[in-house]
């Protein structure tokens, strides 16, 4: 296989509101770039590009946009496009807000345009022949930000911080990395995943009107220091998920950004030194897109979306891409750790990830079961309690279905 790395700098100007938690939260400083950071690839002449966008989320409509026009560039189609967004509460309004009836229009084009060029501007002799890796490893340095009683009612930590001591919710602390070396050996790509939202950094004052990538700039500064080449970063599961020490400001970036870092090198250490046990010298390349429908009337949500309440179903798209043992899931909304697991644990390829936020943005999606414990994330899911094993059952089926296409099924 062959690939090619593009970045792209997304950042808005100072003075643009932020998405993720007030309407009006107008920046007063940059404190990092906000980048767009992708891999093209090309397997025999079968190409795919995976990009990552330090944004908060995009519709269906912003993400089949980009994907029409990328499809277009690389000779292939929107299921050959998979993007991915970071959820960073420091980015612009770049997906349907219910309160603004809209986005920030500005913004978004300007993420739409300089992904084309990004694109655009990848040329043949940008390609390099190598071999991909991977590896997974636990890093401990996310909670579950649902304390759960036992009467099953759910507290966010966030609004009670006395229970975080206690907090015992359910964990994805996998980390998951995939390298890519030239035939000399050398590192030219490494793709790290975890779940974890990037709110580190968030506070009350500066720190609540900034943009920034939060923690996952950092991740790719530290390692862009260290091994060098493309560093992309790709959230998970990461709707309950909270770094340790969340929006306690800057000063906390360090606290997750540094021990995914070390985890990420020693991940990179362990593949050079186990080629035999992680390397796939034979990785092909494979993309899909499915879609199922859902039904728009979970009735305890006291803000749902206009736009969808006067439709009874949605329909949503769930994207895969796999190389060679990999496999990569692009889901829609922001999905719970428990629902992202469920999809690794069921998986037929050895390993499994989750591309958060990456074929559409409608808030939440839950378990049946966490709908009932109520809590932030069950305040705002647009859909009928089913919905959450919908999508997982899709999920699989794609996979599965994805795997039956390989030539060769390795069971053992």
């Amino acid at each position: 296989m062959k690939i090619a790395t593009f970045s792209a700098n997304i950042t808005p100007p100072v003075g643009t509101c932020i998405a993720g938690y007030g309407l009006h939260d107008v920046t007063v400083v940059k404190h990092d770039e906000l980048m767009l950071k992708g891999i093209f690839f090309d397997d025999n002449g079968k190409k795919a590009l995976l990009i990552s966008y330090d944004l908060i989320g995009m519709d269906s409509e912003v993400v089949c946009k980009i994907r029409t026009q990328c499809a277009e560039i690389i000779g292939g189609t929107q299921a050959d496009v998979m993007l991915s967004c970071t959820h960073t509460h420091g980015g612009p309004h770049t997906r349907f807000h219910h309160l603004l009836n809209g986005r920030d229009d500005e913004s978004t084009q300007m993420v739409i345009d300089r992904t084309v060029e990004a694109v655009k501007a990848v040329k043949a002799e940008d390609f390099i022949e190598g071999d991909w890796s991977y590896y997974t490893a636990h890093c401990p340095v996310n909670i579950n930000r649902r304390y759960v009683g036992p009467e099953n009612r759910c507290k966010m930590l966030f609004r009670n911080c006395e229970l975080e001591p206690i907090g015992d919710g359910f964990k994805d602390d996998e980390l998951g990395v995939l390298l890519f070396q030239d035939k000399q050996g050398n590192p030219q790509e490494v793709l790290v995943n975890f779940a974890a939202h990037p709110l580190a950094s968030h506070s009350p004052g500066i720190g609540g009107h900034a943009l920034t990538a939060d923690y996952p700039g950092l991740l790719r500064k530290y390692l862009e220091e260290t091994i060098g080449g493309h560093i992309t970063f790709v959230s998970g599961a990461a709707g309950d998920q909270f770094p340790r020490d969340a929006q306690i400001g800057f000063q906390s970036l360090d606290n997750i950004a540094r021990p995914l870092a070390n985890e990420s090198v020693r991940a990179v250490v362990n593949m050079r030194a186990n080629p035999a046990r992680f390397k796939m010298p034979d990785a092909h390349l494979q993309t899909m897109i499915k879609k199922f429908t859902v039904n728009v009337d979970y009735c305890q949500n006291p803000r749902q979306l206009p736009r969808y309440k006067s439709n009874g179903e949605y329909e949503l798209e769930l994207q895969f891409l796999s190389i060679g043992d990999i496999c990569f899931v692009g889901v829609p909304c922001e999905l719970l750790a428990e629902l992202g697991m469920e999809i690794k644990w069921h998986s037929p390829f050895r390993k499994a990830f989750i591309c958060y936020n990456s074929t559409d943005y409608i808030d939440y999606i839950l378990p049946a079961n966490a709908l009932l414990a109520g809590g932030y994330e069950a305040e705002c899911q647009q859909f009928d309690a089913r919905t959450g094993l919908k999508l997982v059952n899709a999920a699989v089926e794609g996979m599965f279905e994805m795997k039956n296409n390989q030539m060769i099924c390795d069971w053992r």
